[in-house]
């Protein structure tokens, strides 16, 4: 790696090149992921400027195939050092414990789950970072759309008040006071006469399935979708019916996606997660 992060204990990092302690990238000390995401942007310009060199003369065949082997080598530097900087956590973050602390022990009265279709710029940086892998795949498999999923739970308080809240997995747990969103499909969820709470229907998923499945995000398996799956079938609320409407089969563009491209997606939701616990707040991925 041809970098080195200097470390200073209370302020923070700075980048220089590995060999020469003073060619440092930044004059002030700063955070991890700022260092790592200015480390980033240094590559992915020295890149640029190797496609900018290289594609002249070059058919649109030769000029995509440079492009995408500059895509992949791009997620080295990043990847290697984010497996090392950024530890996923198993925890929630201060704004969910805020939300769990406060509504997590009121009774759920009703609870339904919400399809969306995913954002046209999620898709598109997705795309991008796949090096147009996506696209292809979904083309190629004959999927239309992929859909982001959310649990809608109403809630009754001590003073008799009914709030909705929207519970979802993003690159974190989340729980949200409910807006409806635009073009999103429903459906209702029995909860067979049983009293539950949030925290209840929470932390049985939890136990089930273990802290890395349920805290952790992977954009082709534990992801929105699989989150809510859990969730009902950990609380025995799961039908058939239900299931049809929530599964994604995410796994078949694994399949056919080159592992550069899939560690670049998740890197991103990777690189979300930690951020929002460094702030303490949310991010919104798919």
């Amino acid at each position: 790696m041809p970098y080195t992060l200097e470390h200073k204990k209370g302020k923070g990092y700075k980048i220089h090149l590995k060999d020469d302690p003073q060619h440092v990238f930044s004059k002030k000390y700063q955070p991890k992921s700022r260092a790592i995401a200015q480390m980033q942007a240094i590559e992915i310009s020295k890149r640029r400027r190797r496609i900018s060199n290289s594609v002249s003369g070059g058919g649109i065949g030769d000029i995509f195939r440079k492009v995408k082997n500059t895509v992949n080598s791009i997620i080295s530097v990043p990847t290697t050092l984010a497996n090392k900087l950024m530890p996923e956590k198993t925890q929630y973050t201060n704004a969910t414990e805020g939300m769990l602390r406060n509504y997590g022990n009121f009774e759920i009265i009703s609870l339904t789950v919400e399809k969306e279709p995913v954002d046209s710029k999620v898709m598109y940086l997705a795309n991008t970072l796949s090096a147009f892998e996506l696209q292809a795949i979904m083309q190629k498999t004959g999927i239309d759309r992929f859909y982001h999923l959310s649990m809608v739970a109403e809630i009754l308080t001590s003073t008799n008040q009914t709030i909705k809240l929207r519970i979802e997995k993003n690159e974190n747990i989340t729980i949200d006071f409910y807006k409806r969103r635009p073009n999103t499909q429903s459906i209702n969820i029995d909860l067979k006469q049983k009293k539950i709470t949030i925290r209840d229907l929470l932390e049985k998923t939890r136990l089930s399935i273990g802290n890395d499945h349920y805290f952790k995000y992977r954009w082709d398996s534990w992801n929105c979708a699989d989150f809510i799956l859990q969730v009902l079938q950990a609380n025995g609320l799961l039908v058939p019916a239900d299931r049809d409407f929530i599964w994604q089969n995410a796994d078949i563009i694994k399949k056919n996606m080159s592992s550069a491209s899939a560690n670049r997606m998740h890197l991103l939701t990777k690189l979300g997660s930690y951020v929002s616990h460094l702030k303490g707040g949310e991010i919104k991925f798919i």
